[in-house]
């Protein structure tokens, strides 16, 4: 109801004293100058306002993936809007038993390699890692930080060869490509798709596996995303469909933003123009 009553007073005006306008709509007051109305929806500027009532639902959304505070505000703010909202989703991650269960396992913003790319999928970093039974493949791309992960079906170097060759399809072949000494990147086939693909691979020292460390926090970001989807049965890819779209800082923005200059579409609510490319680069 009140959504409604606040739509009537955008479209007639706002007074000049908050005392004229209905109590429901006084939370609104300090950003009359920004709210408008569109086919029957407010917006903040570009972000939506969202009712009261539906404002949980929206925090779940928010939080698919169970990425902390500042992440889950973040993500937030590129969309969305409430009064109080930063403290209505503070409040609900730290009563997130999922978070609480797991707060001493989150991880930090990936490390890059010492070579700073000067485009997506330049650099690459790649590893397996073991989880709840089963073999993953994981992939991050040094300049926007986004990854992937798929399990595999076996650890032959073929298996893995497949799920690079889907990837590079998509997003092209890196100049260099980052791994680790296991067998999987070290056989003779694995050789000749680098050269038959055309990328220079790169290993990381038998003795000091750690050097491959965007690699490493690749493998870290994925094992949490499936160790919180896991404790609640919810869905991996929306996770990682979340963690994609999550802004790091005012100006370096989210993964998908930094690899295909826009937000990609979810179920939170968004504003048609945010979907399209921009400049990943704030002025």
């Amino acid at each position: 109801m009140s959504y409604r009553v606040t739509i009537v007073v955008i479209k007639a005006g706002w007074p000049n004293d908050p005392e004229e306008v209905d109590s429901v709509v006084k939370q609104y007051w300090n950003y009359r100058d920004e709210l408008s109305t569109y086919e029957g929806l407010i917006f903040k500027g570009d972000r939506l306002l969202i009712p009261e009532t539906l404002r949980l639902k929206a925090m779940n959304i928010i939080h698919a993936g169970h990425f902390g505070i500042q992440s889950s505000i973040k993500r937030a703010k590129q969309l969305v809007f409430w009064p109080s909202m930063g403290r209505d989703i503070e409040r609900f991650v730290e009563d997130c038993g999922v978070c609480q269960k797991h707060s001493r396992s989150n991880v930090k913003e990936p490390m890059i390699v010492k070579q700073v790319p000067e485009y997506p999928f330049q650099i690459v970093g790649s590893d397996i890692f073991h989880f709840n039974g089963g073999n993953y493949i994981v992939i991050i791309d040094s300049y926007s930080g986004w990854i992937d992960f798929k399990k595999l079906r076996s650890m032959e170097s073929s298996e893995v060869i497949d799920h690079l060759q889907s990837w590079f399809a998509i997003w092209g072949t890196p100049e260099e490509f980052h791994s680790d000494n296991a067998k999987q990147y070290s056989s003779l086939i694995f050789r000749r798709f680098a050269a038959e693909w055309k990328f220079e691979h790169v290993t990381s020292s038998p003795y000091y596996p750690q050097s491959n460390g965007l690699s490493e926090r690749a493998v870290q970001i994925a094992k949490n995303i499936l160790k919180k989807c896991y404790e609640d049965n919810s869905s991996v890819q929306l996770a990682l469909l979340n963690y994609r779209n999550i802004p790091r800082n005012s100006k370096l923005l989210s993964p998908n933003q930094r690899l295909m200059s826009r937000i990609t579409n979810s179920p939170l609510p968004v504003a048609n123009q945010k979907l399209k490319p921009m400049s990943h680069f704030t002025k």
